[in-house]
């Protein structure tokens, strides 16, 4: 049975005090204190649009696209103290999503060394997880998707069919085939997704009608009902987006003036956005995660074309330095 379209509830802005880019949008020039610098530790290679799994530790690094758009079939268990291979992709790809079910992780889709799309759902076997008897398929082939994982299930958003953009949100469950589970309003390349207080996030991505999307819409993972709570002041896509410390951060990724070096914080409410510290590189095609209690950002392609192996990871003021228990605050704002 097909699905009808979704009821989309309108995001409207509040009262509260800020600094707006627009009518619609809640953006507050309050920045998140901080700085990203160098990490101890860097990608085994130099990577762009791989998939990063894990957070907070250790982090499975999958898949991806080498300097020369040479694909990558090696994956690794990444550590502070480096990255070890783990084994070989059957089926090597790149721009795919990776996912995590109970005891075990999948490889979806992708491109192949031309170019080529797959519907491929290849097992990928770490160290603790269970390997699947066999690929299995989606109906139809895919790339540049999203993914977010919450422990029973995971949801695989958007992407590049060959019939273009989509819009679809697939369900991934223990035991059951890949269901398509709800429709986003509008089909989206590259989008950002995570699951972030007991709903679906899913941030920017590439309209082929409307460009480079800034909205922000939330799933309810019971309903399937998708909400618009926000708006990025600029349009993105191919970042990444991770919880951390009570807040959702949006970091790197590619916009109308190309290779973006902003990162932003979305705070609880979803009500407002706030910018973030800089990075020390515009990259697109990166990957974030949390590994021993801090926030990493890093590879991707830079704006000179360069694949990037570099990882920076986020320091906070020294006055919020209090383990991990401390919640970045914004100048002038707070965030809980």
């Amino acid at each position: 049975m097909a699905l009808s379209p979704p009821t989309v509830r309108p995001y409207i802005p509040t009262k509260k005090r800020h600094a707006g880019v627009g009518e619609k949008t809640l953006f507050s020039i309050a920045r998140v204190p901080g700085s990203f610098r160098t990490a101890p530790t860097a990608l085994p290679l130099a990577l762009t649009q791989f998939a990063a799994l894990g957070s907070p530790g250790p982090v499975f690094i999958i898949g991806g696209f080498t300097q020369h758009h040479r694909i990558n079939p090696i994956y690794y268990t990444l550590t502070t103290a480096g990255a070890v291979a783990d084994g070989r992709m059957t089926y090597p790809h790149a721009d795919g999503a990776a996912l995590v079910l109970p005891g075990k992780v999948e490889y979806v889709g992708g491109l192949d060394h031309a170019g080529k799309a797959t519907p491929r759902i290849q097992p990928i076997s770490f160290a603790g997880t269970a390997t699947s008897a066999s690929d299995h398929w989606l109906k139809t082939s895919i790339s540049a998707m999203a993914t977010a994982s919450n422990g029973s299930g995971a949801y695989l958003i958007g992407g590049t069919r060959p019939s273009g953009a989509s819009n679809l949100i697939y369900r991934f469950r223990p035991g059951l085939a890949p269901q398509v589970w709800s429709r986003l309003p509008e089909a989206l390349s590259h989008p950002m997704a995570a699951i972030y207080r007991k709903s679906l996030w899913v941030i920017g991505g590439y309209s082929p009608t409307q460009g480079y999307s800034r909205s922000v819409y939330t799933i309810n993972l019971s309903s399937g009902q998708v909400t618009n709570v926000a708006q990025l002041p600029i349009g993105l896509a191919d970042g990444a987006v991770v919880p951390y410390q009570g807040s959702l951060w949006i970091l790197g990724g590619v916009g109308a003036r190309g290779e973006s070096r902003s990162t932003f914080v979305i705070e609880p409410s979803g009500s407002i956005v706030h910018p973030g510290p800089k990075l020390p590189e515009a990259v697109r095609g990166n990957a974030a995660f949390v590994l021993s209690g801090r926030l990493w950002v890093g590879g991707g392609t830079m704006a000179d074309g360069k694949v990037t192996r570099q990882l920076w990871w986020y320091q906070p003021p020294k006055a919020l330095l209090r383990h991990d228990k401390t919640k970045p605050r914004a100048k002038g704002g707070h965030l809980s």
